[in-house]
């Protein structure tokens, strides 16, 4: 359970959400929303 927003893995995915080169450094994006979760494969 993550319980600060001085976590790493928080401010990571804050600047991936804000920033288009964090992204394209990374190779990640961030994923929103119930439908993107219901295509994961199990």
């Amino acid at each position: 359970m993550i319980t600060s927003s001085a976590n790493g893995k928080v401010k990571q995915v804050m600047n991936l959400i804000k920033k288009a080169k964090a992204r394209n450094e990374s190779g990640l994006f961030v994923a929103e929303g119930l439908r993107i979760f219901k295509e994961i494969p199990p």
